[in-house]
């Protein structure tokens, strides 16, 4: 059923609340803003992760899952080489690809096309509003990762990565499916 997943580095797996800067551009206060992307992504480091992410990647990269990572930031692949992260995806879907603010349909499209699932075979993880809308018009099953109302659409909420175990997502998901 779940060929591949695809996860958005802001909030998922990416610790956003550790960054200033990031905070900043989020809320608009940088806008018009020259921001020196350099110099920010050199202080990433594998610290930036989310907590579980890492082991929950893992299992997924175990269990044989084409793996991919959407986001709207530029050099994605620099960000995360930076935080030691990059080998375990198969392809990135980032802001030097899509022009575009916030995380969109093309975003996982592109995604799951470069990992060769359909889309209904692909699982997306996403903690933003308009990621998981996107993700629920392409035709995604969705893993809401956080808290809030925004979440309610996703087949899934999960409050964060920490000891999530794939099978037990995919017995939700056949629920889901089956209700």
């Amino acid at each position: 059923m779940i060929s591949a997943c695809i996860f958005e580095l802001e909030h998922v797996i990416l610790d956003t609340e550790e960054l200033p800067w990031f905070q900043a551009m989020a809320s608009g206060q940088a806008e018009g803003v020259n921001i020196n992307w350099e110099e920010k992504i050199n202080d990433l480091s594998p610290d930036h992760l989310k907590e579980g992410v890492s082991v929950f990647i893992k299992e997924l990269k175990n269990q044989g899952l084409n793996l991919a990572v959407v986001s709207t930031l530029p050099q994605l692949r620099r960000m995360l080489n930076r935080m030691q992260f990059r080998h375990y995806f198969h392809t990135l879907v980032g802001g030097d690809d899509i022009s575009g603010l916030e995380i969109g349909l093309a975003h996982y499209v592109e995604a799951a096309k470069d990992l060769g699932s359909p889309l209904e075979n692909t699982l997306v993880f996403s903690a933003s509003p308009q990621g998981i809308k996107a993700a629920i018009d392409a035709g995604c099953w969705v893993a809401g990762v956080g808290t809030g109302p925004h979440l309610f659409d996703a087949d899934l909420v999960l409050p964060n990565l920490e000891r999530v175990r794939f099978l037990k997502i995919l017995s939700a998901i056949r629920e889901t499916d089956a209700g």
